[in-house]
């Protein structure tokens, strides 16, 4: 105790008030400290101390040494009320672990998804059990649509199949058809899937598909295959693309 002391010794670190033995308490973990301090209730207190501690640690046990109550600005702390903030972290642990198993199962078997019981968690699994295994029908088991298409653009992105790409809702923008006939004609060099895109011209348009795949295999019939004049990309720009 620091009773009729101004100053204790803490590893060596002289300690003032009780904030600083707290800050101590925390840095060497070492709950033992809090019995240095004066005051049982109140803003750095014993009772204080301790509570810190004990969801430091995660110890409920540690919750048997607050005494009183202490009014702070995230509300009123009592024995009580430190078990329960104790006892909270520890389930949301648990449902940590347990998930991460489920995640694991669903490698597998992604039905046990449906352990899952909140919406976005069931979703995730669904989707890193999709992506794994590249399987499009585990992507149309989730719910929340937008992560469903995004889902969808991946695993279809991963099979490189683009008459999957039909799947998607949107035909332009972020996770849609154009994007993804443009992202596998691109990644298969086949000017042929560049057809599959609504837009002629403009960003991710069949003529700047066509071009992208130009400038890598450095054929001339690909550049012919642009029909748009004064687009993004022509068949002169392409051409003089390829042949420099």
């Amino acid at each position: 105790m620091l009773s009729g002391c101004e100053k204790s010794e803490v590893s060596g670190a002289a300690i003032a008030d009780g904030h600083e033995i707290i800050r101590v308490a925390l840095t060497e973990d070492n709950p033992s400290h809090c019995e240095l301090i004066d005051l049982q209730s109140g803003l750095n207190s014993k009772d204080t101390c301790y509570s810190i501690l004990a969801l430091s640690r995660k110890e409920v046990s540690l919750c048997e040494n607050v005494l009183g109550v202490t009014v702070t600005d995230k509300g009123t702390l009592t024995k009580e009320v430190c078990i329960q903030r104790v006892t909270q972290v520890l389930e949301d642990d648990q449902k940590i672990e347990e998930a991460k198993e489920i995640y694991q199962e669903a490698f597998e078997n992604p039905e046990v998804c449906n352990k899952i019981l909140d919406s976005i968690g069931r979703d995730v699994c669904l989707e890193n059990s999709a992506v794994k295994n590249k399987d499009v029908k585990t992507c149309e088991m989730m719910n929340i649509n937008e992560g469903k298409q995004e889902c969808l653009f991946r695993v279809i992105l991963q099979l490189g199949d683009s008459s999957l790409c039909g799947k998607l809702e949107a035909t332009t923008g972020k996770y849609s058809k154009d994007l993804c006939y443009n992202n596998i004609a691109v990644n298969l060099l086949n000017p042929e899937i560049c057809s599959g895109i609504s837009l002629r011209s403009g960003p991710f348009s069949q003529d700047a598909c066509l071009g992208s795949i130009a400038v890598v295999t450095k054929e001339r019939s690909v550049c012919e295959m642009i029909n748009v004049e004064g687009g993004v990309i022509s068949q002169e720009s392409c051409l003089s693309l390829i042949t420099t």
